[in-house]
């Protein structure tokens, strides 16, 4: 039964890969930068420039929900750099300028982000693989939660046990976290790019392992104690020291451990 559990997880994530890969080449052939509409009067005052044509192409700025949406399009695998800039000739403090490096791989994927200074890219939809984390790990953690179980009914003291245990301490965390995430970048996706908040991920996944930590240790030194306790009770009658789970087991005694 775990065995067709295995497969059915992994199916789930296999979908869930090709999901992503099919819509990050569906939706993402553009890419919205969103400036604060304080910081620019009027949209006409808008303008952009680019350091090589013909990679990118824009749509006219437009007000969204207290930002000005700018759009550009990929047309041609390749890599420009766009200066968004905008002033009034009546009020030359009022200058705005904002550079955007924008880039457009095999897939006719848009991208914005130097790789020199940046390893991840911002781009457009970016909450949507943010639930698809979520969704990994999910599925992941209702894995090792059913192995977790039936590692418990079997084996209580052995080493697979504790693994499993952790694994699914970490994967419910990361899940947890995943969806937190998700539900606030879908709310609050105008104001922050992947580039800004893939740190703090991080950290966060970071947190989540270390905070597992103390109940895996606290599980493994209680199998320790009860396989020393397991040792003393039954002496020298231990066929084998441990199976292959690395649990003690009982019978046999000292001659036999040393003839095999």
């Amino acid at each position: 039964m775990l065995k067709k559990r295995s497969f059915f997880a992994a199916v789930l994530i296999i979908i869930l890969t090709l999901g992503v890969f099919l819509y990050m080449i569906t939706f993402c052939g553009s890419y919205s930068v969103y400036i604060p509409e304080n910081h620019i009067s009027d949209l006409s005052d808008i303008k952009i420039k680019y350091s090589q044509d013909g990679i990118v192409s824009h749509s006219e700025p437009v007000y969204d929900n207290g930002y000005i949406r700018l759009t550009f399009n990929s047309l041609k695998q390749g890599k420009t750099e766009a200066e968004i800039f905008a002033f009034k000739e009546s009020d030359p403090q009022s200058y705005y300028s904002q550079f955007v490096d924008l880039r457009v791989n095999a897939f006719n994927i848009l991208t914005n982000g130097d790789f020199d200074d940046n390893l991840v890219q911002n781009i457009s939809g970016y909450p949507v693989y943010y639930i698809a984390g979520a969704l990994f790990f999910g599925i992941m953690a209702v894995y090792m939660i059913i192995r977790f179980r039936k590692s418990l009914k079997k084996h209580l003291c052995s080493y697979s046990t504790v693994l499993d245990c952790s694994l699914m301490i970490v994967f419910v965390g990361l899940a947890t976290l995943f969806i937190a995430l998700s539900v606030f970048l879908l709310i609050n996706y105008r104001a922050y790019q992947l580039s800004s908040i893939h740190y703090l991920t991080a950290v966060i996944m970071l947190l989540t392992i270390l905070f597992s930590t103390p109940f895996v240790l606290l599980y493994s030194i209680s199998m320790t104690v009860s396989n020393i306790s397991l040792i003393r009770h039954e002496g020298f009658r231990v066929a084998r020291m441990t199976d292959e789970d690395g649990r003690i087991e009982r019978g046999g005694d000292v001659g036999n451990i040393i003839k095999t």
